[in-house]
């Protein structure tokens, strides 16, 4: 008959207890890591839906997901890893694979085409600086290369009411193909002398900008600079080097 006020019973039943926690704990530490990773994976597609436009915030998991899968032919919107310098597709990198590590592939971007009849955009993933850290979105553009079609910041650490104005439906409202056309190039090639990208006013308005510039500018948030200026090298700089290469080949 088992001790049960024994020591080693005592021993046992811990060591017992303690590797069945533990298998439980990793057990449902993986379930909601899969679960996690889902929700991660959709709000990404989400933004990207959100800049061209395609989705709102309470469109469904379900819905959202089916813009990039398709049980017969090709998904609507479909990811591309593109190298940089010479805008080609990089068919020996996978786009899964670039997703989940993109640091490691050096020199590369990833790039969302919507094939969708009457729906034709390109989405250009974005990150740039904030006043406190990074800035992380998406522009989306005419299936041309140069019309804006909308924009979604979904990662910030701006100041609220400051440079979190960023994600509010005012300041995205603005690239909305609605509010008034936005375009990159001002001629119709993707050289440096012909790009402008978009830039954020500081203490003036678009609409008192002559009308020839105002397709090139955007309102900027008042009492955050740092925040209007990462935006600015986000749709200007940082665009250029990134994609200029890709959007020329798309145009040629």
């Amino acid at each position: 008959m088992v001790n049960v006020n024994g020591n080693n019973f005592t021993i046992v039943f811990a060591i017992i207890s303690c590797v069945t926690a533990s298998v439980l704990l990793s057990g449902a530490n993986e379930s909601l890591k899969e679960l996690q990773d889902s929700n991660v994976k959709t709000d990404k597609q989400r933004s990207v839906l959100l800049a061209a436009g395609l989705a709102t915030a309470t469109t469904p998991a379900e819905e959202i997901s089916g813009w990039f899968t398709s049980e017969t032919g090709s998904p609507a919107i479909t990811p591309i890893v593109i190298d940089e310098a010479t805008g080609d597709v990089a068919t020996d990198v996978d786009a899964e694979k670039f997703s989940k590590k993109p640091e490691k592939f050096e020199g590369k971007s990833m790039v969302y085409e919507c094939s969708k009849p009457g729906m034709e955009s390109i989405i250009l993933p974005i990150t740039g600086q904030g006043l406190w850290g990074p800035l992380k979105g998406y522009l989306a553009l005419g299936n041309d290369g140069n019309s804006v079609l909308g924009v979604c910041f979904y990662f910030h650490k701006e100041t609220p009411g400051l440079g979190a104005e960023i994600t509010e439906s005012w300041y995205m409202d603005q690239f909305a193909k609605e509010s008034g056309k936005k375009i990159l190039l001002k001629e119709g090639d993707y050289s440096k002398e012909s790009f402008i990208g978009i830039s954020s006013l500081k203490g003036v308005k678009v609409v008192d900008k002559p009308a020839s510039e105002q397709p090139y500018l955007i309102d900027g948030i008042s009492g955050a600079t740092i925040t209007s200026d990462g935006v600015t090298d986000v749709l200007t700089k940082a665009i250029f080097e990134k994609y200029s290469a890709y959007l020329k080949n798309r145009k040629s």
